[in-house]
């Protein structure tokens, strides 16, 4: 660590979080971050080691950055990636603000006075001039061509809300970061988890007295990452000269072969049988196990002609993911506790000893010191964790129980990302939701469930960006590195603090200057309203049953409330099936080698990122088979950097995109042409 590496962290975290906003939903690009692989950090650094590091050289041998000098960089700017897009950014200060405004148009939400079940504090506060905080911020200040300036942000209208929302975001980055501490010796040295992601980023850093990294002295390599680059640079123009330029194509279209497969068709075959070639995906796969890639292609075939199957004998699966009832969030939640236990079983003995040095007790095997403090820090973190959310009218006993099962999804999603690299993923479940499926709607106040949903919203509506992920591959990166853990975590969770402030204010900008609902999509501007729709549908249901009134005694609270219990059945039992059969995956591969199939695949089942990325990963399975089964091991070794030029190309061929639409938007003061590599 040095301090140009600080400074260069500092201002790749302010640029990503203030610049992503305007990216995703004034440009419409490719999402600043939109993955667990972010396109500015891994195609930023390819366009960094090419075209700055050899200037950089013609001043002098010491001037160039070298690769612990980049790993640290990349690892401070990964703690604060899951701020600018659906982790935070794209939704967060909508769910604050956004309920005012439908709160006066929504029948059923003035019946139940919606925006009263939830502490004042944990909205805008819109009391003081309505017409700039509420209405500027849907429809905008800015006319025309000419931007609002930045003092002219209603800031009065946010302070109560940040005040809450600010120390709690932080628990939680707290509280994971201690987490990720806690896993990181037992998955990288105890397990040997590939991290394929790492491995690239690795791949490409410079070694001591080089400009680059290994990968970029393979023939291949330059092959690969040019063709990709080439492709996407060629649609790229296609959009802009579609009359002289003919794209290359990337999607292909198998539904004329749905029909014949009528289950198929009615599990949602339809939209799988047009897929898209990811050159990432493909080279993620060919360096993953053989039973890894497969049933991460298989996935969402094999649970389109489940679910067709359920159809076809009147059951239904699929679902809102925050209804009162559902089906298949039992399936997902089954699965990621399975794969929880499992992970639990698997470092029982190196867990205990964490446990025991977290308190002081020193027998048996000695933890690593991180690892300890990383469990003190998640121990307090998480208590303190539950006294937030008690302070908004949670029972100390639901916030446990939704505390573990936060901690159950940040830390599962972690694990797949680090040992399949699947960048893009969706856990499709919720702490709140499946509390519900437990025990029963009935068992909830609309308070207790409002109050419980936003804080869902807020903090963790889209997983596919929760922070944990990135904490874990910085931590790997760095000891790749040979860095140590301590100064670049205090920076990245000093990161993690600029990176607010900047893309709050970013963000406010842009929806005060454009309105809301101009620089937004159907998801970040309707998403708030699940939590208030829910809780009105349970007071209504509890005034039609005659347990809801001014005459009514309250709800029952505290352990009284498990009383009341009526879990959904059907949801319970598709939690208990794929829980079982995560187990018996496990045990089959454990039990025999040749088992064709890893338990991964009931995490992604048919969630929108398994069906986008699904036909991809069979690609990269079938080419890894075939250069095995023909050309051996060498071959096989041989052909790695031609698939690390794969995924480099496409990581470049998204940062220069990012960089022509910022430069063509400050020249012509128009939106560029949209292009889309990678997420949605």
């Amino acid at each position: 660590m040095s301090r140009r590496s600080v400074i260069l962290a500092l201002l790749a975290v302010a640029f990503v979080c203030g610049f992503g906003f305007f990216n995703d939903f004034v440009l419409r690009q490719t999402y600043m971050v939109g993955t667990f692989m972010p396109m500015p950090v891994y195609g930023g650094l390819i366009l960094f080691l090419l075209l700055v590091n050899p200037l950089l050289r013609l001043l002098g041998r010491r001037w160039p950055l070298s690769g612990q000098e980049l790993a640290f960089v990349v690892a401070v700017v990964l703690f604060a990636c899951f701020i600018p897009g659906r982790g935070l950014m794209h939704h967060g200060t909508g769910t604050l603000m956004l309920p005012h405004h439908y709160a006066k148009t929504d029948t059923t939400w003035k019946e139940t006075s919606a925006l009263d079940l939830v502490p004042k504090r944990m909205l805008a506060d819109v009391s003081r001039d309505e017409d700039t905080a509420l209405g500027g911020f849907v429809q905008g200040l800015g006319e025309g061509s000419t931007h609002i300036r930045f003092r002219e942000i209603p800031w009065t209208a946010w302070h109560r809300a940040f005040l809450f929302w600010g120390p709690l975001l932080y628990t939680v980055v707290l509280a994971l970061t201690g987490l990720a501490l806690v896993v990181h010796r037992q998955w990288t040295a105890h397990e040997q988890i590939p991290y394929p992601i790492v491995t690239f980023a690795e791949s490409i850093l410079p070694r001591p007295g080089r400009l680059w990294g290994d990968a970029f002295g393979s023939r291949l390599f330059w092959i690969a990452a040019g063709a990709v680059f080439l492709v996407h640079m060629n649609n790229y123009a296609a959009r802009w000269w579609p009359d002289h330029l003919i794209p290359v194509r990337l999607q292909f279209d198998f539904r004329p072969l749905v029909p014949l497969f009528p289950a198929f068709a009615r599990g949602g075959g339809w939209g799988i049988a047009y897929p898209r070639l990811l050159f990432t995906v493909v080279g993620f796969a060919y360096f993953l196990s053989s039973e890894l890639s497969l049933s991460m292609g298989l996935a969402p075939y094999a649970y389109a002609f489940f679910v067709g199957t359920c159809v076809g004998y009147g059951l239904t699966v699929g679902g809102n993911f925050f209804a009162l009832e559902n089906i298949e969030r039992g399936l997902y939640g089954g699965a990621y506790l399975g794969i929880g236990l499992v992970m639990l079983y698997n470092g029982r003995r190196y867990y205990s000893s964490v446990l025991r040095g977290c308190f002081g007790i020193r027998r048996g095997d000695r933890a690593e010191p991180y690892a300890i403090w990383g469990a003190r820090l998640l121990l307090v973190a998480s208590v303190a964790f539950v006294l937030q959310l008690a302070s908004v009218g949670i029972d100390w006993q639901l916030a446990v129980l939704y505390t573990f099962f936060f901690m159950l999804i940040s830390l599962v999603l972690s694990r797949v990302v680090a040992e399949t690299g699947a960048f893009f993923i969706h856990c499709y479940f919720y702490p709140c939701a499946l509390l519900v499926t437990f025990l029963g709607p009935m068992a909830f106040d609309p308070k207790t469930l409002a109050v419980m949903f936003l804080v869902t919203v807020v903090l963790m509506i889209d997983p596919r960006e929760i922070f944990m992920p990135f904490a874990v591959h910085a931590f790997a990166l760095l000891e790749r590195s040979k860095v140590r853990f301590g100064p670049p975590a205090g920076w990245g969770l000093a990161a993690v603090i600029l990176g607010l402030v900047v893309a709050v204010s970013a963000t406010l900008y842009w929806q005060y200057d454009r309105g809301a609902i101009s620089v937004g999509d159907g998801w970040s501007l309707n998403v708030m309203r699940w939590p208030f729709d829910n809780a009105a549908k349970l007071e209504q249901r509890l005034e039609a049953l005659g347990h809801s009134g001014p005459d009514m005694p309250a709800p029952p609270g505290g352990w009284a409330r498990f009383t009341r219990a009526k879990p959904h059945v059907a949801g319970v039992v598709a939690f208990v099936s794929a829980l079982s059969l995560v187990l018996i995956f496990t045990f089959c591969r454990m039990r025999f080698p040749r088992f064709p199939l890893h338990p991964v695949l009931f995490l992604l089942l048919g969630s929108y990122q398994s069906r986008y990325m699904g036909f991809s990963f069979l690609v990269g399975w079938f080419v890894k088979t075939m250069m095995v089964k023909y050309g051996g091991a060498h071959m096989y070794a041989r052909a790695k950097p031609l698939m690390i030029g794969l995924i480099a190309g496409e990581m470049a061929a998204g940062a220069v995109t990012m960089i022509i639409g910022g430069v063509y938007y400050w020249v012509q003061g128009v939106p560029p042409m949209s292009y889309i590599i990678l997420g949605a």
